[in-house]
């Protein structure tokens, strides 16, 4: 396809008897070739967003170049400039414009940004003066395989709605891996082998390729990782990538220093310093080949998510996980495995919330890849580490992954995950699952009510409240945990839950005849409450 389009500037008329209940519900559907090729009202009506950029006959030609490289970085479909219409809609038009400048307007990519692809056309409008007008209308297809760049080699994308440049090498050598202008994850490992890898953990998955590939046995591991371009064999030499290093040196950290994942736990529902520190756990930072640290942190959160009693949309009592595995542990894989070893000195955080589980991993989205868009479009940033885990097991079929965690939260009736981009100048992905204890603790509380009473449950005191959702959480609970929930002493924790046994709520579960009984805890003595 040319840059431009090189048949003479065409006039179109606009028609502006679509009804607006009609313009606003098709809007949001509308793609930057859908806008172009029809050339409707809509252009009067649509707003600066991740579309279109509107722009006055008398924009510098360098700024307009700037949004030229811009959207020719914006994955999927690049965007459009109107030259002609003000910041606040109002159609200015082009027609005083000079034939020099108008020359000028219409090869401003040619000159400004020769790397980008475009096509444009003159739209026949009327201008807020009531008189016929045209404006200069730019589609700039995104560039799927390289960094387009200004005439001075400035790089420009979309955040949100506005322009940002690129000015860290970091980030432009990111943006080219993403387009695959360079293969980061093929580049030379630099670390001596075998003897710096976990020959245990090469040889389980060489074996796993042999099995599955159906390898005779004689077929060498390093004939195997060459061939699933994990490093390069040469006169019997096997030099790794960083792609092998990642999944199999004994110390990644030696060749990205951030290749570690960190947990933090905290008390409250906000990280807090100071005098109101309020960590629960900072476990060190887990080291060592990815798929090791993978099976760490999925071991460590497996022993620290708790169960939750809750009542279903069924009306049902149902003791669940807070988070369910299969969503937790994609999202720790999903950031181990498609995050941005560009930013070497990052690691992966996972922080535990009372409320909420956060994965953040180092990286901005994919191209193409939005939290909108995640759950139908693909893009693997490391393919290669990517194949490794499909045989060891750690992912499925490429895809599936974000619907998986959205669906298995929905069959426990939690939010689905939440996808978001943060931090500008050092960008991160950060995957949040929401344990909604809040709204299960007063669903459940009310269910109680409406079994034993609204009255009874108003009469409880603070601490027999806190017993209470406690259970409804834990399914049980003994008097040391309920000393620590309360913040009362054992014989006072002893004396509010036996208060409650009385009014027949609890019941004591014990082995009769024992002084010291460690196993005594309480349940609800209703049995669609009692922990299953």
């Amino acid at each position: 396809m040319s840059k431009r389009d090189e048949a003479p500037p065409v006039q179109l008329s606009l028609d502006f008897r679509v009804q607006e209940d009609a313009i606003d519900e098709i809007l949001p559907l509308l793609s930057p070739h859908d806008i172009y090729d029809r050339a409707t009202e809509l252009l009067t009506v649509l707003r600066e967003d991740r579309r279109i950029e509107r722009k006055p006959p008398g924009i510098h030609l360098e700024p307009i170049g700037e949004y030229f490289c811009m959207w020719a970085n914006t994955a999927p479909d690049g965007g459009l400039i109107a030259v002609g219409i003000d910041d606040d809609g109002g159609i200015t038009g082009c027609k005083l414009l000079t034939t020099e400048k108008l020359n000028e307007l219409e090869a401003v990519g040619d000159v400004r940004c020769q790397q980008a692809r475009y096509v444009s056309k003159r739209v026949a409008v009327t201008n807020k003066a009531g008189e016929a007008d045209f404006i200069l209308l730019f589609h700039v297809f995104y560039h799927p395989t390289r960094l387009v760049e200004t005439c001075n080699h400035k790089v420009f994308v979309r955040l949100g709605d506005k322009k940002k440049e690129v000015k860290s090498d970091e980030e432009k050598r990111q943006l080219r891996v993403d387009k695959g202008e360079i293969q980061y994850e093929q580049e030379p490992a630099r670390l001596a082998y075998p003897d710096k890898f976990d020959r245990d953990l090469i040889e389980a998955f060489a074996d796993q390729v042999r099995t599955v590939r159906n390898l005779r046995r004689e077929t060498t591991t390093e004939h195997i990782l060459a061939a699933l371009r994990l490093g390069k064999l040469s006169d019997g030499d096997f030099s790794p990538n960083i792609a092998c290093a990642l999944a199999f040196a004994k110390d990644p950290v030696e060749v990205i220093p951030g290749c570690r994942i960190h947990f933090l736990q905290y008390a409250d529902v906000e990280a807090k310093g100071g005098k109101q520190f309020n960590e629960v756990a900072n476990i060190p930072p887990i080291e060592g080949p990815l798929p090791r640290q993978i099976a760490r942190i999925n071991d460590l959160l497996s022993h620290r998510i708790s169960t939750m009693s809750w009542f279903g949309s069924d009306g049902k009592f149902r003791t669940t996980p807070e988070y369910p595995p299969e969503a937790w542990q994609e999202a720790v894989v999903n950031a181990v495995v498609h995050r941005s070893y560009i930013y070497k000195n990052m690691k992966v955080f996972v922080r535990m919330f009372p409320d909420r589980l956060e994965i953040e991993s180092p990286g901005p989205f994919p191209p193409g890849v939005t939290p909108e868009s995640i759950y139908y479009v693909q893009h693997s940033r490391n393919p290669h580490l990517m194949e490794v885990m499909r045989y060891l097991g750690y992912v499925r079929e490429i895809g599936e992954g974000a619907p998986r965690m959205r669906d298995s939260m929905k069959k426990l009736e939690l939010p689905a995950p939440e996808f978001k981009e943060a931090h500008p100048d050092a960008p991160t992905v950060k995957v949040t699952l929401r344990n909604d204890a809040q709204n299960r603790r007063k669903t459940s509380r009310q269910a109680l009510g409406s079994i034993i009473g609204e009255s009874l449950i108003e009469k409880l005191s603070k601490g027999e409240l806190q017993i209470v959702d406690a259970i409804v959480a834990r399914g049980s609970l003994s008097v040391s945990e309920a000393s620590r929930i309360t913040g009362h002493n054992w014989p006072t924790s002893r004396k509010l839950l036996m208060g409650l046994v009385e009014r027949g709520i609890l019941q004591y579960v014990h082995r009769k005849g024992m002084k010291v009984d460690r196993k005594a805890h309480f349940i609800f003595v209703h049995k669609g409450l009692a922990k299953t």
